[in-house]
């Protein structure tokens, strides 16, 4: 016999079918904001990279220590630790325990014969609470992201007075 409306599946059912996901969205979000992390890193590394060679290949005809060159180069050369630092923390590794596995093997024969619904509503409650923490997680990611871009941003930008005011 079917539900009020032809729905075979309870409400409990579709919540966790939601849940799940969230959960699979939330872990993409958190692979993408890696990956940009280190994108960040790797391009902050570059640059110094670049920015030391041209210092070796120009010699004296750009003079990167000249006066007014020094306090842009040097607030560059901050930005980019700064930048690489910050991205750097996208990739902290963060523990959030889901499931114990010793006490999910103690309460195994207890839930075994329990009626699908009370595992569910086990399920969902779990998964609700590895949500919180992963989108919470996952925020301060996207903080850490956004801050990493500023800053290379701006020792681009600094990078850019430095040649300017070198090359004059």
């Amino acid at each position: 016999m079917g539900r009020p409306g032809g729905d075979e599946t309870a409400g409990g059912e579709h919540l966790l079918e939601f849940v799940t996901a969230e959960l699979s969205r939330e872990d993409s979000r958190r692979t993408s904001l890696e990956a940009r992390g280190l994108s960040i890193s790797s391009v902050a590394g570059g640059i110094v990279a670049l920015l030391v060679a041209l210092r070796g290949f120009t010699g004296t005809t750009l003079s990167l220590w000249h006066a007014g060159a020094r306090v842009p180069l040097i607030a560059g050369m901050a930005c980019f630790v700064a930048a690489a630092f910050v991205a750097a923390l996208t990739n902290a590794p963060r523990r959030i325990p889901l499931v114990d596995p010793p006490e999910l093997l103690k309460l195994a024969p207890e839930l075994w014969e329990k009626p699908a619904d009370g595992v569910n509503r086990m399920i969902f409650a779990s998964q609700l609470a590895y949500l919180e923490q992963a989108q919470r997680g996952n925020d301060r990611r996207g903080r850490f992201l956004f801050a990493g871009t500023v800053l290379l941003t701006l020792a681009i930008l600094f990078l850019a007075i430095t040649l300017s005011i070198a090359a004059a």
